[in-house]
This record gives structure tokens, C-alpha cells and sequence, in this order.
């Protein structure tokens, strides 16, 4: 792993990155994944080997083009605080070919850092948590094995949490892609913000919607489009019902 700080690259790496002692830093990184992966080459265990590069969260405040095109950074509900790469082989359990000089192949699916404990009991042919007899862990873990095969996952939503940008650091977010409401399909990779009630108290106050597939920017908020009135009602549903703790009917129709 390489540590969030003091940012100290080895000599060899300074400067070589034009981006200053963290960029050095992240070369060296990519120097170090790179002698890993030789070393299980040359001793014939790439095949059978499991590797994930990845990252927690986005980059810090302080380093504005770490996140690419995306907005905000590190603690932020926006894409730049937590959209990051996730790279993975594992040739043997048909995942890539262990080969770094082909090109890959690249999943548009949707799954978080949490997925990866239901992926790894599956992998291992354990059994996760029971939940209902009063089990903990993975309660929001879903197997993302068949995306990693370049397969489809169901459709589920996803959350994300502040905890740096907004005011008193507890605004959140749900995503979907391509819900169906009813009878009709919304194309696109649907996000709603709201305020900090929805995790305070249970009351969902949408502030915010955007389509990544159209605007990954997340410059322009339809919260207001009249024609996406269903897919709002929906979202606002699901994160109700997703939340912990208990909403009653009457705030439920209230927040919708």
C-alpha cells in the first residue's frame, strides 16, 4: 500500500513526475505494482494470483488535477471524492489475462469497495454474514465477480457520504443506472443529492440530480425537470427505505 502521509519518494523518483512530490510519488507506486507483478511472473504464480490495484477515495483538496475531469475531491459526495480506478486480474478465475502489455478489457458496471468482501466469499465458496439472525458484515456487499468476467450486474443502488464538503459534513447521495419506474426506463446513470436529513433524522430533501453518462462533470442539476418527476419520487423512495432507522408512512409521502 502506499500511505496518504508524509509523501516522501525515493530519490530516484523526484521530479519525474512534473506534478510535484505526490505525483513522484504515485510513479513509484506504479514502479513497485510493476515489480510485483514480474516477481510473480517469474515465478509462475501470476495465473492463479488475484491482483487488485485501486484506490480509497479521491484525491486531497490540495491536488486539483489528481481527479481528472470530475468535481470536487477527497470526502466529497461529487465524483472527484470517490470515483476511482480499479483495475483487476485474475487469469485462472477468468478474470483478464495477467498481461499488461494487452489492452483489457474495461466494465462500465457499477460497484464500490465494499463489494469486494461478498466477492472474495464467493470466490472462496464461503457464506456471508446472515443478516437476518443477527449476523454483521457485508451488509452492502454484493459479489461483483460476473462484472469482473465482463458480465452485467443487476441493477442496485449505491450511496455515498460526505464527510468534508458539505456543511455539517453528513449531505449524501444515491446512485442508479437505468432504473425502471413503472413502466418506463430512465436511460442513464442517475445521482440524488440530499441535505443532511436524510442521515440526521430520516427526512429526504433532494438538492441536487445529475446524469453521469450525459454530464460527469456534475454541472447541470435537473432536480427541477418536470419530466423526471418519476425517477425523483423513486430515488427519494429507495434511499427512505435504505436508510437505517425507522421512517414512518407519513414522512415518507412528506419527503416525496
Amino acid at each position: 500500500t502506499s500511505p496518504h502521509k508524509p509523501l516522501l519518494p525515493h530519490p530516484r523518483f523526484r521530479g519525474k513526475s512534473k506534478a510535484g512530490w505526490y505525483g513522484d510519488f504515485v510513479i513509484q507506486t506504479d514502479d513497485a505494482v510493476g515489480q510485483i507483478l514480474k516477481s510473480l511472473e517469474k515465478n509462475g504464480l501470476a495465473e492463479n494470483t488475484l491482483v487488485i490495484f485501486t484506490s480509497d477515495n479521491g484525491a486531497e483538496i490540495d491536488q486539483t488535477t489528481a481527479t481528472g475531469p470530475f468535481r470536487s475531491n477527497k470526502g466529497s459526495v461529487y465524483e472527484g471524492g470517490h470515483r476511482v480506478p480499479f483495475l483487476v486480474s485474475w487469469p485462472s478465475g477468468g478474470v483478464g489475462d495477467g498481461n499488461a502489455r494487452t489492452p483489457g478489457r474495461d466494465s462500465d458496471e457499477l460497484i464500490g469497495l465494499h463489494d469486494l468482501f461478498a466477492t472474495f466469499a464467493e470466490i472462496v465458496g464461503d457464506d456471508l454474514p446472515d443478516l437476518r439472525a443477527g449476523g454483521k458484515g457485508a451488509e452492502d456487499s454484493v459479489s461483483v465477480l460476473s462484472a469482473w468476467r465482463g458480465e452485467s450486474l443487476p441493477a442496485r443502488p449505491m450511496f455515498y457520504h460526505d464527510h468534508k464538503q458539505a456543511e455539517d459534513g453528513a449531505a449524501s447521495a444515491i446512485r442508479m443506472n437505468n432504473p425502471t419506474v413503472g413502466d418506463r426506463k430512465f436511460n442513464g446513470k442517475w445521482k440524488l443529492f440530499f441535505d443532511a436529513g436524510l442521515l440526521r433524522r430520516g427526512e429526504a430533501h433532494p438538492v441536487e440530480l445529475f446524469d453521469l453518462h450525459t454530464d460527469p462533470k456534475e454541472k447541470h442539476n435537473r432536480l427541477n425537470d418536470e419530466s423526471l418527476k418519476p425517477l425523483l419520487e423513486h430515488l427519494t423512495k429507495l434511499a427512505l427505505l435504505h436508510r437505517p432507522g425507522p421512517v414512518d408512512a407519513e414522512g415518507l409521502m412528506s419527503a416525496v
